[in-house]
């Protein structure tokens, strides 16, 4: 209790193709229930919707390809945030901190060096 672990899989083509699409974990939702997370954009984003007025709050293109899973830890860590990771076809993951359902615009942390795309991320703090 009190973590939050997100799994999805899904397949990914070995020629290259966007095959992951859909993916299950492509949304999450924020630890106050008013903010919905989102990945699969073709502009490479992932995004922060404002659930109450239905406007995007944040869309953020860091990635150099399109984000194709996240996870979202509702447990905030010991500075008061709540870690978002992100997983893209540019074989990278990265690491956010989210402050009431705003984004820090630079990852705290970027992981490289995967052989292929990253097609599921999971969290379990």
């Amino acid at each position: 209790p009190g973590a939050a672990a997100v799994n999805a899989a899904s397949a990914a083509a070995g020629d290259g193709a966007r095959s992951w699409w859909p993916n299950p974990c492509v949304f999450a939702l924020s630890a106050s229930g008013r903010f919905l997370f989102s990945c699969g954009h073709w502009d490479d984003s992932f995004k922060v919707t404002d659930l109450d007025t239905g406007a995007v709050r944040q869309s953020i293109a860091v990635h150099q390809d399109a984000v194709t899973c996240l996870a979202y830890d509702a447990q905030p860590t010991e500075r008061g945030c709540h870690a978002l990771v992100t997983g893209s076809l540019d074989a990278t993951v990265r690491v956010w901190d989210v402050y009431d359902g705003s984004i820090e615009l630079r990852p705290r942390l970027v992981l490289s060096g995967h052989d292929d795309m990253v097609t599921a991320v999971a969290l379990n703090v």
